[in-house]
């Protein structure tokens, strides 16, 4: 079986403790996500795992050390201290795919979308904390 590894990003925190999430394509059939954290306390990076089936499409790491990881029209919440990500969690869209993300430091997030209606483009943001 081969794996091709692609689309990582990374997100550190103020306290330069870090989280990294890539996706791996079997090759055969589908996509898979996995993670890894950096704790810079011990100066030591965990374990690569596994967090689920399905490709990611982008990451935003927050101060207090929270994350989110976003997957189409749905973002997933980590839980720092468990080490778990939130059931998916509906961006509401109206039909779009949102294509780009954005985070700040205070911990709010965006996604924005476009949409055509006929000869119109319509460009659509949304914002959660």
């Amino acid at each position: 079986s081969s794996y091709n590894s692609s689309a990582g990003k990374i997100g550190v925190d103020p306290s330069g403790n870090a989280l990294a999430l890539w996706q791996v394509w079997d090759c055969n059939t589908a996509y898979f996500s996995y993670q890894a954290r950096f704790t810079a306390s011990t100066n030591q990076w965990s374990d690569a795992g596994g967090v689920d089936a399905g490709a990611f499409t982008d990451l935003a790491v927050f101060p207090n050390g929270d994350a989110l990881r976003f997957l189409g029209a749905n973002a997933y919440r980590l839980d720092p201290d468990a080490g778990t990500w939130s059931a998916a969690v509906p961006i509401p869209t109206d039909g779009g795919i949102p294509s780009a993300y954005g985070s700040n430091q205070v911990g709010s997030a965006a996604a924005a979308w476009s949409t055509s209606i006929g000869a119109a483009r319509n460009v659509w943001t949304t914002f959660c904390r």
